[in-house]
């Protein structure tokens, strides 16, 4: 009986808690795709969806998401638009237009949620395999500590070289870790860090960086190592058949 009460207690809390912040995600998908011979990543379909539907299912079932926005290539809009609108998701989805770089797009994807939500999760479209549990322990996080990030620690042996590319030293890997998005923050520190940037001058191919150069504090959340991102041909491999091994098990 004692267990029983702890539990309702603690469904009460976390209800309460889901009512008391109204959060928003950012999908990125205006990237340039390099290193993928020009194909759009977002757009590559693996059984049967898009790499971006992935990420938007995965948002749509987070209960503490209200509303996606995502930044999308100027000519690719009407087209990320297309598979909003027969996706028939069950979060109101916004398409806006990147910029020339990752910094723009996040924030013209920023300014384009709802001014009432409290808190963001920015994530690259390019990483399919989050869950939906993963994103709602970040959300947690930050509701605690403001401004949290998923990440996972470095397993490899890590080497510092010198100026003509041999081993200089090693690089110990205690407190290193890999990030990873989403990357969540609470709306009025990355309003902050965003014009903190504008006078600045900074560019940044990562949130945290342009949150931590305005002073604000990051924690970091280990997730899992298994959310990969999509950035070169072997990636798109490995993805689309541990995709398929989920929907088999």
């Amino acid at each position: 009986m004692k267990a029983k009460n702890l539990f309702i207690k603690m469904s009460g809390a976390i209800a309460s808690a889901l009512k008391d912040h109204k959060c928003a995600a950012i999908i990125t998908a205006a990237g340039s795709s390099t290193r993928m011979n020009g194909l759009s990543k977002q757009l590559i379909e693996i059984n049967g969806k898009t790499v971006l539907q992935y990420s938007i299912e995965a948002f749509c079932a987070c209960a503490e998401v209200k509303q996606i926005v995502i930044s999308a290539k100027p000519e690719e809009k009407a087209i990320i638009e297309s598979i909003v609108q027969k996706g028939d998701f069950s979060v109101p989805i916004k398409v806006v237009c990147g910029g020339s770089t990752r910094q723009e797009s996040v924030k013209n994807a920023f300014f384009a949620i709802d001014c009432s939500c409290d808190y963001v999760a920015i994530h690259d479209g390019a990483r399919p395999m989050i869950r939906p549990e993963d994103i709602s322990l970040l959300f947690k996080s930050a509701f605690r500590y403001r401004c949290a990030t998923a990440g996972h620690p470095v397993s490899d042996t890590v080497k510092r070289l010198d100026k003509n590319g041999f081993i200089n030293e090693d690089v110990d890997r205690e407190g290193l870790f890999a990030v990873q998005t989403p990357q969540v923050f609470y709306c009025d520190i990355y309003r902050a860090a965003l014009g903190a940037a504008e006078k600045s001058g900074i560019s940044v191919t990562d949130d945290n960086s342009l949150v931590t150069a305005a002073g604000f504090a990051v924690k970091l959340v280990d997730i899992h190592n298994k959310n990969l991102k999509i950035t070169t041909p072997e990636d798109l491999d490995i993805v689309r058949a541990s995709l398929k091994k989920e929907e088999l098990q």
